[in-house]
């Protein structure tokens, strides 16, 4: 029985009317997946393109970012301003941002081929004929797979991890060995090149098929393959590559960037409060002019914590502590404004800040006192300087 009737879809754009009938139907429905196909085989082929300059360069990359309060931008300027109750605006990584350069690459190539997959699922209904369709979501997820496994080993080489995701825990790397890494990066190589030669399996089937699909060149390893920087050979040589590079070391520097009063100061003695960033990184040391802030029962710390190394830190306890400062024979305040030391701790992904709240300081108007807030630094961190501020505090004039 011949169905008389039209069907009307669109095609690369334009509209296209057909009779369904003698199979004109799957034809449309054909050419149209590869319409729809071929922007997304166009995107995967930028990733593969990003990714092999990446790994390429990373071993001797010296990397180029900057960043600012909760956020990373791509600009490489550094400009740091700071005024008493106020935080800090823009720090920069003074060494090691090849690091962060290769994660952020790392991710966004494992977010770029996952988005990839699903959107080479979302190409149908309606499918093309011969599971062309599926077999396209095959090599996407291959692709997908071993971008996600050769981040894992990256990762596990050098001890960095996936940057976060708002609202999502932070994955827990798992350092491996330089022949761990080889031994996975030379696989994840291996399955590049199987989903390369899957994706020319389906181009030649379409073309015996003589199938109305047309689909675009699409190679993440070409020849010669062991050259190729996703190829097997290069991937496992890399490893002891990146182990070996200086610029990827892990260097861990945490620096208090901002520290502020609330009440705010209205007279500043020498030294003051300062936010140099991290290329001008110090410490204050009490002067003998105290900062008098108004008369107050109370004192709040805003500082500004900035994790100025490449490695992500945990854990790190921000100590504030207050000590009578009174000249001798001074009468002392009451009791519960004699002085105090409280902590709270930090976690900061590279290159970002964060402003700790910290407990309210009981104090006594007339008095002065030793105001330090200060880091624990991690264990690898051998400079100390910025890991502490201090100041000579006048309560009321």
């Amino acid at each position: 029985m011949i169905v008389v009737g039209s069907v009307i879809a669109l095609v690369a754009g334009s509209i296209v009317e057909i009779n369904a009938q003698s199979g004109g139907y799957r034809r449309l429905t054909d050419s149209g997946f590869g319409a729809l196909a071929s922007p997304l085989i166009e995107a995967s082929n930028r990733t593969g393109a990003r990714l092999s300059r990446l790994i390429d360069s990373a071993p001797t990359s010296t990397g180029s970012i900057a960043v600012g309060t909760g956020s990373r931008h791509s600009a490489s300027t550094t400009t740091t301003t700071t005024t008493t109750g106020a935080t800090a605006s823009t720090v920069s990584i003074p060494g090691g941002s090849a690091r962060l350069t290769l994660q952020q690459g790392l991710d966004q190539a494992v977010a770029d081929t996952a988005a990839q997959v699903r959107a080479s699922v979302a190409l149908t209904p309606p499918p093309p004929e011969f599971a062309i369709d599926q077999r396209l979501v095959a090599i996407m997820t291959d692709r997908a797979t071993a971008t996600r496994r050769l981040r894992s080993a990256i990762d596990g080489l050098l001890g960095m991890e996936p940057l976060p995701v708002a609202n999502s825990p932070s994955p827990v790397g798992k350092l491996i060995s330089v022949g761990q890494a080889s031994s996975e990066m030379e696989a994840t190589g291996a399955l590049f090149v199987a989903a390369d030669a899957g994706y020319q399996d389906l181009v030649r089937s379409i073309a015996d098929r003589r199938l109305p699909i047309r689909m675009p060149r699409s190679v993440w390893v070409p020849n010669p393959t062991v050259d190729a920087p996703l190829g097997p050979n290069r991937l496992g040589t890399t490893a002891s590559l990146l182990a070996g590079s200086s610029s990827l070391a892990p260097v861990n520097l945490m620096v208090i960037t901002a520290l502020g009063l609330d009440p705010p100061s209205i007279a500043t003695g020498a030294p003051g409060v300062i936010g140099q960033g991290c290329g001008r990184a110090q410490s204050t040391v009490p002067g003998t002019s105290p900062t008098v802030v108004p008369s107050t029962g109370t004192l709040t710390v805003a500082a500004t914590v900035t994790n100025c190394g490449n490695v992500a830190e945990s854990g790190i306890a921000i100590v504030q502590s207050l000590a009578l400062a009174d000249p001798f024979g001074t009468r002392p305040p009451p009791a519960g404004a004699r002085g105090s030391r409280n902590q709270v701790s930090v976690s900061v992904q590279p290159g970002a800040s964060v402003a700790p709240t910290l407990p309210s300081l009981v104090v006594s108007a007339g008095h002065r006192y030793l105001l330090t807030v200060s880091i624990a630094t991690p264990a690898g961190q051998t400079d100390s300087a910025g890991s502490s501020q201090a100041l000579l505090l006048q309560i009321g004039s």
